[in-house]
């Protein structure tokens, strides 16, 4: 960046600075963090400023090996295909127009788990 006088003329240019872009963190709405889906579970968040898309990506194992992908525009998304029992881990990033992906945070959820209550009878 440089001054530029009366006379149209430049003066010394300043030192080059770097910056780049920070999204905030979207935040996880569905499944519950660390909570039980006994139904084909629907993942939720936030929308942030600035998406474009999101990357929605599951997995049965924290490092994400053979982890599922899907993208979407929208807050939300529902797997296609049904999911074996287990705990499943998840994270959604969000994409702005030039493809830059914003930050991200794990969570957890058990897939499948019914819960029965005892009856009792008088």
């Amino acid at each position: 960046m440089a001054l530029t006088d009366a006379n149209d003329k430049n003066g010394p240019f300043s030192a080059p600075r770097q910056f780049g872009k920070q999204y905030s963190l979207p935040a996880l709405l569905a499944p519950h963090p660390g909570g039980t889906v006994g139904s084909v579970p629907s993942f939720g968040w936030a929308s942030l400023e600035n998406a474009a898309y999101y990357e929605v990506t599951y997995a049965n194992n924290p490092a994400f090996t053979g982890a599922t992908k899907a993208t979407t525009a929208s807050s939300t998304h529902t797997p296609v295909k049904n999911l074996a029992t287990g705990r499943y881990y998840w994270y959604v990033q969000m994409f702005d127009q030039d493809k830059k992906g914003g930050p991200i945070i794990a969570r957890y959820f058990d897939f499948g788990y019914a819960v029965y209550l005892p009856l009792t009878l008088k």
